[in-house]
């Protein structure tokens, strides 16, 4: 990129939304002493690498972008419901449209789809859009509104197991899969993080913080260092009798040593405090998918009943009606029960029930095995 003065200020601008320790790390790399590096103030740090004359504009707009998808960042995980080889999947996504779409919502709008690309394990498709925010004037008063820039990905792994949403605000989540829900013309399942879930991935002796919710709205909370060990018996016990709502927990996410992590159970959503790179987040992120969605498989197989539990809170979020899941819900459990004890079931021919159970989408954690037996009793 050729240097103007309006790029360079732009360039400047946006390195003030990177993290420290991330220019710190660029600015390291590039020669920065370190008898500087870490007395340095973000202002300073960017002042040198705007002077540096080997760091290009592009390298440095790469580093803005590095980190585009700020704090706080949700990780929502979703059954993708296509059974296409690696080669049809690559042309689906690829064909998106990168230009601006027409779809938004109160709070979402100029959504685009920017420099689709091929991955090694899957398809990115980065995203920018404009958030409305509202705030109250001091000189008038009165409520104005301002359009906030920003970015998130979705990923879409090669042979169509998944896809996955990193992304800070639910209004975007909400409008971006409900554009790639057209695109894909697929179902998309939004999968639930119960402890089950977590527990298969997460260790929950190293948790900080897990709060629970019995049959009867009791909340308890447990937090501090070392939560579990000094409250193991109690901690326990609520792990038996009641829902886990939330968990909270500190590991290495790349570069970020000391990074903190929380999950959100029914709304599946996994969401990091931290402001850590895409690279980081690409590794870190995959790897833990690959064990949701094994510790899921592994659940509905040793127990379909808490399986179908697990996914059945999310599947609003899927685009089906709270009516629908209420009215066959106490049908599917009686087939589950039915199919455990290799027993029989008569059931009413009742429409929407044996259009769900035909639907491998909603119903993935089965398996064909399960699914098999329910069709055929339904």
């Amino acid at each position: 990129m050729k240097s103007t003065s309006t790029s360079l200020e732009l360039t400047r601008k946006r390195l003030f939304f990177v993290p420290i320790l991330g220019l710190r790390k660029f600015a390291g790399e590039h020669g920065l002493p370190s008898t500087k590096l870490h007395s340095a103030d973000k202002k300073s740090i960017i002042q040198w690498l705007i002077r540096q004359k080997d760091i290009s504009l592009d390298a440095l707009d790469q580093l803005f972008f590095d980190y585009s998808y700020g704090k706080r960042i949700s990780l929502i995980v979703y059954k993708l419901g296509l059974n296409a080889k690696t080669a049809e999947l690559r042309q689906r996504v690829l064909t998106i449209s990168t230009e601006k779409r027409s779809e938004t919502n109160r709070h979402i709008f100029d959504l685009q789809f920017i420099e689709i690309q091929e991955a090694s394990q899957c398809f990115e498709i980065p995203f920018r859009f404009s958030r409305k925010r509202f705030y109250l004037s001091a000189e008038t008063e009165e409520s104005e509104e301002i359009h906030e820039l920003n970015f998130g990905v979705a990923w879409v792994e090669k042979h169509g197991r998944y896809l996955a949403l990193l992304c800070k605000d639910d209004y975007a989540i909400d409008l971006v899969i409900e554009v790639l829900r057209t695109e894909f013309s697929t179902n998309l399942v939004r999968i639930a993080l119960p402890k089950e879930i977590v527990n298969g991935v997460f260790d929950i002796t190293k948790s900080r913080r897990q709060v629970y919710t019995s049959d009867d709205n009791i909340t308890r909370a447990y937090s501090g260092e070392k939560v579990y060990d000094k409250v193991a018996d109690e901690i326990a016990s609520r792990e038996a009798a009641d829902h886990r709502s939330s968990s909270l927990y500190t590991d290495k996410i790349g570069s970020c040593k000391n990074a903190t992590f929380g999950v959100t159970s029914r709304k599946g959503k996994l969401y990091i405090k931290n402001h850590v790179s895409k690279t980081d987040l690409q590794n870190w992120s995959q790897d833990i998918i690959d064990q949701v969605l094994d510790a899921l498989e592994k659940l509905s197989k040793e127990n379909p009943q808490t399986g179908f539990e697990a996914i059945q809170a999310s599947l609003t979020y899927a685009g089906i009606r709270k009516s629908r899941i209420e009215a066959v819900r106490g049908f599917i459990k009686q087939v589950i029960q039915a199919y455990q004890s290799s027993s029989e079931i008569q059931l009413p021919r009742d429409e929407q029930l044996i259009s769900l159970l035909n639907d491998s989408d909603y119903l993935y954690p089965f398996g064909e095995a399960h699914l098999s037996s329910l069709r055929t009793n339904a």
